[in-house]
């Protein structure tokens, strides 16, 4: 496996150019303008319909649907954080500002592990929610002695904390460094960019170690009676 270390800051080529031109970054007004309205969009629609929708759940009462509540409020404050977190830092800081990085190391860290947290927090609510409808079709009598609203709380709290769980790690991966030195050897301050400080070797090992915990989704389908029932429905 290769072990090697992080890039270190490379010389400054050709003071004289901009320092979009010495990174090779190079992003059209147009381009800039088109991200802005699309993002803008995004921010406005996204933010209302998962506002509305926490208002919604909060103010209903619990009936026959008290389970699946549960289930919408986790999806919906996963997507308003990553939505309130991610649209304003990419916009500014990686479609009109690119260099430098201005949330400084913290914020470099702590940007990355809420991406990493919602994303976990919104794949893992909707498997749980495609667990407990699996349970509910297959095995019926079960599901309606298993699956009330206190274990589906308890469920949604087991889902966001193995989300922090997982995202912790990039506040260590991610952060704050210099893509540019100047000519005396001392990094340049406009080249701070939020990026990758672990070597690659340490990167490949932790993707490996977030991929072996996919087939704990899959311990549902490895129950007593789960291929009989396969078997029906493809029947």
């Amino acid at each position: 496996m290769e072990t090697s270390s992080p890039r270190p800051p490379r010389p400054s080529p050709n003071p004289g150019l901009s320092l979009d031109a010495r990174l090779g970054v190079d992003t059209r007004l147009w381009a800039k303008v088109l991200f802005t309205a699309l993002f803008s969009l995004i921010f406005a629609l996204g933010t209302a319909g998962n506002a509305l929708s926490v208002h919604v759940v909060l103010k209903a009462r619990a009936g026959r649907t008290g389970r699946l509540r549960y289930h919408v409020l986790s999806l919906a404050l996963a997507a308003l954080l990553l939505l309130l977190v991610s649209v304003p830092v990419e916009l500014y800081n990686f479609v009109w500002s690119h260099y430098p990085w201005v949330f400084g190391d913290l914020g470099c860290r702590a940007y990355y592990f809420v991406r990493e947290l919602c994303a976990y927090a919104t794949v893992l609510s909707v498997a749980s929610l495609s667990a407990e409808r699996c349970l509910a079709v297959c095995q019926p009598l079960r599901a309606r002695r298993l699956l009330t609203p206190r274990h589906t709380r308890r469920l949604l709290s087991l889902v966001w904390a193995a989300s922090l769980g997982l995202s912790l790690p990039m506040a260590v991966i991610m952060g704050q460094k210099h893509e540019l030195e100047t000519t005396s050897g001392e990094p340049e301050p406009a080249s701070r960019v939020c990026t990758v400080l672990v070597s690659r070797a340490t990167l490949q090992v932790f993707i490996q170690k977030v991929g072996s915990h996919c087939p704990i989704l899959q311990t549902p389908m490895r129950e007593p009676g789960w291929a009989e029932h396969r078997e029906k429905f493809r029947s």
